[in-house]
């Protein structure tokens, strides 16, 4: 079995609670260096998990380490910048979300990974959960007839309010970050995921705290200006053949009582709920509502257990996985980049729909 070299570019709260220790369980793939601009955080975190090799400066990395997958995971300012030289280099790649900053970007990068004959797979990763799968299986197979409308809501109190901080979060708030694009696409993924490509949107956004306070760490206290970009977000998407999508996302909801990141789509013959998660490990349960009068069925059932990945499988590292089989089979992965890059046109008309009032239609698909 050969053992793919492992690069992680990117040395923040999320490599190094999430995906650098999980990659510990992917028998077929080892880390052999970690990169980060900042020199301490890289040393520090390759000495943390054994790491052989650290950088701080990408093209060294580039030149120098035995990686042969990359995975990007820094920060979302300047990714797209990290990605090309990723790629450019030969390399395999798995980008953290969003992979690039608008379509013409995106599309660079996929040409760039054609043209390399290297594999890119994008997040976010809930097209590789399982319980996402099985809702789109259940979907296709007209389990609740014709659907008319799917709803989520994917948002939380603010990265300095929900998350432990000991680094300033007010960039999430700067351009090129912000709601939208860190919280928001992981509900424009998941409905995607399930209906199809959007085919036009209409969308309001506002400024609701334009004021934050860091509210944890050696920050606790700290306040700064949030008041840039939006916070608040909702979002009606049109996916044609008659289904509508509504999605409402921010960083304006301190605590709910309804799962947060649930989904639930509405057909004519049922309902089909996933219970809230985005997904970073664990399966959440799927909810049929089935109306079948043919056999005197109407009401609540829960399917079968997931037996292809059970509960205490399932980790977001598994990208990886998907990756290399991607590789070794000779096929896409199932986080392609083209199903990314639409979902991020999707992002870019929310924006312009926001500011201008209209609704927008959209030309990519997935």
């Amino acid at each position: 079995m050969k053992i793919w070299k492992i690069g992680v570019v990117g040395c923040g709260n999320i490599a190094e609670t999430v995906y650098i220790p999980q990659m510990e369980k992917i028998k077929n793939a080892r880390i052999v260096a970690v990169c980060d601009s900042n020199g301490m955080r890289a040393k520090q975190i390759a000495e943390k998990f054994g790491i052989e090799e650290y950088y701080d400066d990408i093209d060294e990395f580039l030149a120098r380490s035995e990686a042969e997958i990359c995975m990007s995971i820094s920060s979302i300012i300047g990714r797209h910048e990290v990605n090309m030289k990723i790629l450019d280099a030969g390399k395999h790649l798995y980008s953290q979300k969003p992979f690039a900053p608008d379509v013409e970007a995106a599309t660079r990068q996929i040409e760039l990974a054609k043209r390399r004959h290297v594999v890119l797979s994008t997040a976010p990763v809930h097209r590789n959960r399982p319980e996402i799968r099985l809702a789109k299986k259940l979907i296709g197979e007209g389990m609740i007839g014709h659907p008319s409308l799917i709803k989520m809501d994917v948002t939380h109190g603010g990265p300095e309010y929900y998350q432990y901080r000991d680094t300033d979060p007010s960039w999430f708030y700067k351009k090129g970050a912000g709601a939208l694009t860190d919280l928001g696409v992981h509900g424009i993924d998941q409905v995607v995921a399930l209906i199809g490509p959007v085919k036009s949107l209409s969308c309001m956004a506002t400024v609701s705290e334009p004021k934050r306070t860091i509210r944890s760490g050696a920050l606790d206290g700290r306040q700064f200006d949030s008041n840039e970009l939006p916070d608040n977000y909702l979002i009606s998407l049109d996916f044609g053949n008659g289904t509508l999508g509504m999605v409402n996302t921010g960083f304006i909801e301190k605590a709910n009582v309804h799962p947060c990141a649930g989904i639930e789509v509405y057909g004519d013959r049922g309902t089909i709920a996933v219970d809230g998660g985005i997904g970073y490990a664990g399966t959440a349960p799927v909810h049929v509502y089935v109306d079948k009068p043919e056999i005197g069925l109407r009401g609540w059932i829960d399917p079968q257990p997931i037996t292809e990945q059970p509960q205490e499988e399932y980790f977001q590292a598994q990208v990886i996985t998907d990756l290399i089989e991607a590789i070794e089979h000779n096929h896409g992965p199932r986080l392609s980049p083209e199903h990314s890059r639409h979902v991020i046109e999707v992002l870019e008309a929310i924006e312009k729909a926001a500011v201008t009032g209209n609704r927008i239609t959209l030309s990519t698909t997935i």
